[in-house]
């Protein structure tokens, strides 16, 4: 069955109503107001739930009172984005209190690392446009090239915005529409009903704190559940503290294993992950793979 259409949530301009919410672990305070001036210095109305600031063990408060920041949001009309405080884990413990959301209008996500399972939930569920890209606790240590693009996607001036890659084999430019996530949360979601359609994507991972022979694992799973039998292409994101700490096998040996025989482009250096550039990423609209670049060719956003 063909996915449907993907919405496009309107265009963000100063004085728009951002919802911040924790869906998954506590977060670092000092880091989280930095990010959050740099949010309000767009001119952007921010506003914190008080439950984003609980902390249980490793979660940012218990499952039901995320999932209810998170169904708050997406049913107020008056939030036109939704932006993840930090990534960490607990995202996907929300997903069956997620599914039968019922949001007022399109609502942007933006979220990395652990918020994928949330992107996941946007693309196949809500069908609906997420940017994969920094968290309030991460935005103020990016460099003002990656803030920059970021804003040119939140506000409408995104087609034509390149990202660098290297490596594809190509005979001719391949289109696809994007998809990004974290490796590990793609792979956990085998399985689920919230597992995404990856047929005809272009596919962009990125993983951090994995020892090679684990990210041969998630791709070999990948694989073996099909996920990868229709991609159009696949792009290497930033893969930081891989490599075995005595450096005798680096992740790159892995990635390459995992991939053998792909009959389909892999490209390499994407500037996603959780290493500074992190640059954001649309999940849900059509780009186009070159040799030494990704191009966007859709907004992200829609005009109001």
């Amino acid at each position: 069955m063909p996915q449907p259409a993907i919405a496009r949530p309107p265009r963000l301009r100063p004085g728009d109503h951002v919802r911040v919410v924790a869906p998954a672990s506590p977060f670092d305070h000092s880091a989280f107001n930095r990010g959050f001036e740099r949010l309000l210095s767009w001119g952007l109305y921010g506003e914190v739930p008080d439950n984003a600031f609980k902390s249980s063990a490793y979660l940012a408060g218990d499952d039901d009172e995320r999932a209810q920041d998170l169904l708050d949001a997406l049913a107020d009309p008056s939030v036109s984005a939704i932006w993840c405080a930090r990534g960490g884990y607990g995202a996907s413990r929300l997903l069956p209190r997620l599914a039968d959301a019922r949001p007022s209008g399109p609502k942007l996500l933006i979220g990395f690392s652990d918020i994928s399972a949330l992107i996941a939930l946007w693309y196949q569920r809500l069908h609906c446009v997420a940017l994969h890209g920094p968290v309030i606790t991460s935005l103020a240590d990016e460099p003002a090239a990656s803030r920059d693009l970021l804003w040119r996607l939140l506000s409408g001036s995104a087609i034509g915005l390149s990202y660098p890659v290297a490596g594809p084999q190509l005979t001719a430019p391949v289109e696809g529409t994007l998809y990004a996530s974290n490796l590990t949360l793609l792979a956990h979601l085998v399985g689920t009903p919230f597992c995404p359609d990856l047929d005809g994507c272009i596919l962009c991972v990125e993983d951090a704190g994995e020892r090679p022979y684990r990210v041969d694992r998630l791709w070999t799973q990948i694989r073996m559940a099909g996920l990868l039998d229709r991609v159009a292409a696949i792009v290497l994101g930033t893969f930081s503290d891989c490599d075995e700490k005595d450096g005798s096998i680096r992740v790159d040996d892995a990635l390459a294993r995992g991939l053998a025989d792909l009959q389909v482009p892999v490209a390499r250096g994407l500037p996603i992950g959780h290493r500074a550039p992190n640059l954001a990423l649309p999940v849900g609209v059509r780009a186009r793979l070159e040799p030494t670049q990704l191009v966007l060719l859709e907004e992200a956003t829609a005009p109001r």
